[in-house]
This record gives structure tokens, sequence and C-alpha cells, in this order.
């Protein structure tokens, strides 16, 4: 304030810099007006050392004023100054600015939700420079502002957030990372400590948590301890509540933007602001070579026997079998967030969530979880449709009944047990509703890995997997055996995509009574065999429980010289709503057992088969089959149109009204080689 004049009245003004106007009074709630999608470029002017104009000056504006989706993009001097005043201001982006990205003084008391910094390597200064004021520390109003949902990529040589000079600071929900030094303290900043200046869901990662230079950083190394969910090592952190506050909204999550299904910054901002978190590796992983140079590459090997979460932003590689959880001991959750990647390097990587463990795979369809080889991620695949069996595969083991049992045992029991193929672990039990967890937009690609004849990995294999286990939106490209296998097991999936795969598409066995609804199906040409080849179980055809899935809405292009369908050794199948184009032949049903169930367990309604010939002659019963198809409801044999059929109450309604995957309205951005 001018000489005399009390901080905060309305006789408290103030001339702006590079005489800019007066600003300053008494009305917390002033309206300068609206801000809303505006960016600031190419601005800034040093009229001398003390005068400088940022790319926004807020001068004492009150609290009234609304700003919202905002950006200072390569200012000369600071990004945003707030000089005192209470304005607040949600969706902020200061990226490349060649000072300070956010400045504060003269007892700003304002808050900012979502807010992305980016500093300039060429120029930068402090990503966060904050005073009270200058020559006064403890004047008041003190400078006190709340930010949450910050994230900042700092200058390698600077600091990420400097606090001096009396101001507080409530930092939430937010990571710091890039800079040399991620917090500095100065001056009477120190005794805000605690009060004035808390921290809670922060996630620090520079090469220094705290600046050498700070006034006490014992006291400041003792705040950041005794703070909730806070880490100075760059490891992901859980988000506060921040329930009560008038101003923030409710988010869950560490950073400004959630995941890139929800970035805000798209399609008005400038120079790509969105920065991606890094956490570094987790515990339970270890850090190697980066793989392009410049991604943080964790690596995973052996048992994890705790639960763990992989940030997206790094890469993780698997080295050689990785197990989630012993079986039925140690159980672990292993979560991965959307856009993470996972990596094999050889046909010996694989993942494995064993019996009792679970998987948390929380893909988005702007942002899926991608499992593939390293020459994909590297960019050295020279022709992607041919190419498969970079690395092994993910296998899901569950405590759901099977019908392949040790003898003596009973199928269905907690007795009934199998060693998976490639000795990937135990599946099979007594609990139908067994949960493993949940998979969400996730690919898997170029995998598979032929152990021997009767040992190969298929790109996801579901062993002995519950109905608890949640499927939705999940591809596999190009797998070197099967696509998707069911090994018994009562679990269910939606919008599955299977392209390119060298064997069977789609398989089951050992009693697999679960569904499928919108399923899309293009056999590779070069190397495939059936769209679809079902058992019930090899060597008893009969064993209970009987493999009986269900499925809707399905489209199988399949390889002109292959089965579109094959079903054998005592599978059911209800096929609603579905077509198999392409062929050699449409359906084949192999043995006794599966040509009993005719009309019964196997049944097809509202179907539309169009291949060179309808029933293969490898059929046990030829006459049976096409009998069972002409009395079938609503099923053609041309290749025409069929006529959908109400589906049961169990699945979608919405696929009683289409013949086919209607993978056009649900694969678009996340699938791959359609």
């Amino acid at each position: 304030c001018p000489q005399g004049a009390t901080g905060g009245t309305a006789d408290c003004t103030k001339e702006g810099e590079a005489n800019s106007g007066t600003f300053g009074g008494d009305d917390p709630g002033d309206s300068s007006g609206v801000l809303n999608y505006v960016v600031v470029k190419y601005a800034g002017s040093n009229v001398d050392p003390e005068n400088q104009l940022n790319g926004i000056a807020f001068q004492g504006v009150g609290s009234g004023t609304e700003v919202d989706y905002i950006q200072v993009h390569n200012n000369l001097d600071d990004g945003i100054e707030f000089f005192g005043g209470t304005v607040s201001a949600r969706h902020v982006v200061l990226t490349g600015n060649a000072d300070d990205s956010l400045d504060w003084t003269d007892g700003w008391q304002g808050s900012i939700q979502y807010l992305i910094i980016n500093q300039a390597d060429d120029a930068g200064d402090q990503a966060i420079e904050a005073d009270n004021r200058e020559g006064d520390e403890d004047a008041t109003p003190r400078s006190l502002p709340r930010i949450a949902n910050m994230t900042i990529k700092g200058n390698p040589g600077e600091n990420a957030v400097r606090l001096r000079r009396g101001t507080g600071l409530e930092l939430y929900n937010s990571v710091v990372s890039g800079s040399e030094s991620c917090l500095r303290v100065d001056g009477s900043s120190i005794d805000q400590l605690g009060t004035g200046i808390r921290f809670g869901g922060v996630s620090f990662s520079c090469d220094t948590a705290i600046n050498s230079s700070t006034a006490d950083v014992a006291a400041v190394q003792a705040e950041l301890d005794a703070s909730a969910s806070v880490s100075t090592s760059g490891s992901l952190v859980s988000a506060v509540s921040l329930a009560g506050d008038t101003f923030f909204e409710a988010a869950d999550y560490i950073g400004a933007i959630e995941n890139e299904e929800n970035d805000w910054t798209l399609n008005w901002t400038v120079a790509n602001p969105t920065a991606v978190a890094d956490f570094g590796c987790p515990a339970g992983t270890t850090e190697i070579a980066s793989l392009d140079g410049s991604t943080t590459t964790c690596q995973m090997s052996g048992t994890v026997t705790s639960d763990l979460t992989l940030p997206r932003g790094n890469y993780y590689v698997l080295d050689g079998p990785v197990f989630i959880g012993g079986d039925n001991t140690d159980p672990a959750i292993l979560t991965i967030q959307s856009g993470t990647t996972i990596i094999g390097d050889d046909p010996e990587d694989y993942l494995v969530i064993s019996r009792g463990s679970q998987i948390i795979a929380n893909g988005t369809a702007a942002a899926p979880i991608t499992m593939t080889g390293v020459d994909d991620v590297l960019g050295n695949i020279s022709n992607p449709a041919t190419t498969r069996g970079l690395w092994g595969g993910l296998v899901i083991n569950g405590n759901a009944p099977i019908n392949d049992c040790p003898a003596g045992e009973t199928g269905g029991t907690t007795g009934c047990t199998k060693e998976g193929e490639a000795n990937s672990g135990l599946f099979g039990g007594a609990d139908a509703a067994d949960s493993s967890g949940r998979l969400n937009y996730v690919v898997v690609k170029f995998a598979g890995s032929n152990v021997d004849p009767e040992n190969q990995l298929n790109g996801i294999a579901f062993q002995g997997v519950g109905s608890g286990t949640e499927v939705n939106y999940i591809q596999v490209y190009n797998n070197l055996d099967d696509g998707i296998e069911f090994f018994g097991g009562t679990v269910s999936a939606s919008h599955v995509v299977l392209v390119g795969n060298a064997d069977d598409s789609l398989d089951w066995t050992d009693g697999w009574q679960g569904s499928l609804q919108y399923v899309h199906v293009v056999q590779g040409s070069d190397s495939a065999d059936n769209g679809i080849e079902a058992d019930n179980r090899e060597g008893d055809e009969l064993a209970t429980p009987v493999a009986r899935p269900t499925i809707a809405n399905m489209t199988i292009i399949g390889n002109s010289g292959e089965n579109g369908i094959r079903l054998r050794r005592g599978t059911g199948l209800q096929l609603y709503n579905s077509e198999v184009l392409s062929s050699e032949t449409c359906l084949r049903v192999d043995g006794s057992a599966s040509t009993d169930q005719l009309g019964s367990g196997i049944d097809f309604s509202g179907v539309s088969l169009g291949c060179s010939t309808t029933i293969s002659s490898g059929s046990s019963d030829t006459v049976a089959v096409q009998s069972f198809l002409d009395n079938a409801i609503n099923v053609t044999q041309d290749g025409s149109a069929a006529t959908p059929v109400t589906l049961p109450g169990s699945l979608d309604a919405d696929g009683s009204t289409i013949v086919g995957s209607d993978v056009q309205s649900w694969g678009t951005g996340w699938t791959v080689g359609l």
C-alpha cells in the first residue's frame, strides 16, 4: 500500500508494472468480467529490470471474475502473475515462458484447479515463484492460495516451486517433476509450514526434492514426511479428498489430467501442453536402460506378492514369466493405468494372474492398455500383418469350475484343477462367481509361444476364470496361436476384437459356460485356422460341467480355406444375431456328443451364413446339421441378411435389433488392424 494505508482497504492501491494502471481496493467479490478459452502467445515486455509485462497480469482482481480455460505460451517474462486479489481459475496452461510460469505477490488469496506447467528449457526459471510481499513479508492480507490437480514439467536447471517472502501455499493432488529441485522455501515462508503451507496427494520427482538453499531443509522435510500421501521419490500417491472446499471440483486423481480420454487441453491449446505424469518405476519393479532413450523403462520379473500399480508414462518389460501372486497364496492386485504399455522381448516372456489374485486393467478408448513386443514399440516391424510370436501373452487363472480333473476328482469341485499350458499355473475350483479383476480396453499384440505342439500360449488365456471378472473392450491382434481361449470357467465378455491370429481366433474347452456379445473376428489369410474351434473336453466328451456358451452379435470374416465355426468333442453353443462370412465352410460339427446337441445345446437364431459351402463335409452327420439349420429360427444359408431375434435377458438388449458385431460403432480409435 501507499505509506499510511492499510492492506485490503480502499486506500491500498498500487501502480501496475510498465505504467499499466492502478489496482487494489476493498471489494474481494469484485468482477472484472470473464476469460473463457483465451490463449496469449509470444507476449512480454521488459521495460526495465523491475517493470516487465507478463502474459496475463491479474492485478487486484476479485473473486467475481470468471477465469476458465486460459493459456500463456512463450511469454518473455512470467506466464501469469497474480498481484494480490482473490480471483480463482480453472484449466490453466503455461508453456515455454522465459521467466517463471506462475508468479504471485501482494497477498493473492485465490485458487487454481487443473494447472499444467511446461517450462521452457532455453530460458525458463522457476515453474512457480511466489511471494507474499517484498520488504514486508508479514503484510496482510497474506498470500495464501490453494492449488489442486497440477502437473509441472520443470526446467532441469531450476527449482519447480519456490516459496519466499512470507507466502503460503496449499498444494493438493499434484505432480512436480523435471526440475533440478522440486521445492525451495525461503525466508519467513518457513514459518508457514503446517499452517499456510500444506501438502497432500503430491508426488515430487526431481533430481533433489528440497533445494539445499532452503532456509530450513530439515523443517521442510519434516512437513513433507508428516503430510498425507506425499512422495519425494516420484512414486505414485493416492489423491486426498477436497470435500468441503467450495471451489474445487471432485477429482480423485493426481495431476492436471485424469487420462487421455478426459484431456481438456485438446483442440484449443498450442504447443501440445499435455504432460503425462512420470512417477518413475514403482516398488516391485526395477528401472533398466530406457528402451527408446527417453521413456522410463521398468522391468518386472518373478512372482509379485504385494499389490502393484503401474502408472502410465513408463514402459514395463517382462523378464521371463511374471506371476502376480502365488497359487491362492500371497494374493496381489496388479493395477494398470490407462495408456500403459507392457512389453515382452522374447517368447518366454508372459504375464500370469494366479488364482486368488487380480488384474485391474483400467484402459480407455482414448488410451487403451497395450501388451506387445519390443520391436513393435521401437518401430522395427516391417510387415505387421505377418508378424507374430514376439512375446508370450496374458494368462488369467481363476477358481471357477472346470471339467478336466486329476484322476478321482469330480468336475466343478475344489479338487478339479489343471495345470495351464506352458507351465502357466493351476486353475479351476468350485467358485463360479470368482473374480480375477477387470480388463477394460486392453489390446494384446504380436504374442504367442509354441513351447511344443501341446503347449501354446494364446493371446489371452482365461483359465478357470469366474463370472465375477469383468471383461469389456479387448483385442488380440496377430497371435501365433489362438487369439483367445477359455479353459472352463464362467467368465463372460463383450466388445471383443480378434484379428490376424494364426490358429483359431476363438477357442474353448474344459466346460466353459460364459457368454460373449459384440464379437468381431477377422481371420488371417496367411496361416489362420478356424474362426471358432470349440470342445467340451478331449477324451471325455460328456464331462460336466458341459461347455455351452452363449454368443450374440458376432461377425466372423473367415479364412477362405477353413471353417468359420467348428464344434466338436461334446460342446454346445447358443448363437444369436450373428454372421459367418467368407470361410470355405461356415459350420462343422464333429462327434456324436456335439451332434446330439443340435437343436438343444446347439441352437442358432438370427444367424446369417455366407460361405463357399455352408456345412463342412467333415461333419460327423451332415444330414443332421442341414436339418438343424433348415429348422432354425431366422437362419439364412446364402449370406443374405437374417432377421434379428430377441436376446436372452442376460445380454444387452440393443443387440436384439442388429445382426453382427456392429464394430464400427464401438471399435474405432482403440483397435488395430481393422
